[in-house]
């Protein structure tokens, strides 16, 4: 994975979750994701501030429909 700059390779570990992710998590990380790199903006996953707040935001987030989850990480990703 890169991470934080276009030639800067890094090792982003993803087996220390104590349980497993749900399957809105993924979909709403996978939205985020696709939103963000489509926007040009993939440079923001390397900025832990920014990620944090989206995390957080989207953490307890139940979205029923996929306009909802494009909604609510469009709106997320603005702040």
């Amino acid at each position: 994975m890169t991470l934080r700059h276009s030639y800067e390779d890094g090792v982003a570990p993803f087996d220390r979750r104590p349980h497993w992710y749900y399957p809105t998590e993924l979909v709403l990380f996978g939205a985020l994701l696709a939103q963000t790199a489509d926007a040009g903006e993939a440079n923001r996953f390397g900025d832990a501030d920014w990620l944090g707040r989206a995390v957080e935001l989207l953490a307890w987030q139940r979205p029923r429909t996929a306009h909802q989850i494009q909604e609510l990480v469009a709106e997320t990703r603005a702040v």
